[in-house]
């Protein structure tokens, strides 16, 4: 099997329902953007290793408006991604699963709730100069 072949094979969804494919296909890629995200995390914090005036550059670089709000669609990711973790976990202990596409928008809504109120902080903190 090619690489080409396994990627769609890993991103398949057929077989679940529409609500379920779609969580299935987003937990997933989601999955990959935190993993990429990481590594470029620890790729930036490596900078710090030279000290002083590089310190002063990356926080000058990590508190511009426009890195903010990448980070806040980064928390919009973590979010869906967790929400949805959560589910999956309830769904293996039996939690859940009678009424799964119910379960599924409450925890989408906690989790939009979760990111609405990290972002409000957020932009006032740093966007809206507090």
């Amino acid at each position: 099997m090619g690489l080409k072949e396994a990627f769609k094979n890993w991103l398949d969804y057929r077989g679940r329902h529409i609500h379920g494919g779609i969580a299935y296909l987003f937990h997933r890629l989601t999955g990959l953007i935190i993993l990429l995200y990481l590594y470029v995390h620890f790729g930036a914090l490596s900078q710090l290793l030279n000290g002083g005036e590089s310190y002063k550059n990356f926080l000058a670089t990590v508190e511009s408006p426009p890195f903010v709000a990448l980070d806040i669609l980064l928390f919009f990711v973590i979010f869906y991604h967790g929400a949805n973790g959560i589910r999956l976990v309830f769904n293996e202990f039996g939690i859940g699963t009678k009424k799964n596409k119910l379960f599924f928008w409450v925890m989408m809504a906690l989790g939009l709730i979760g990111w609405l109120l990290l972002t409000y902080l957020v932009a006032t903190k740093f966007i809206g100069g507090g």
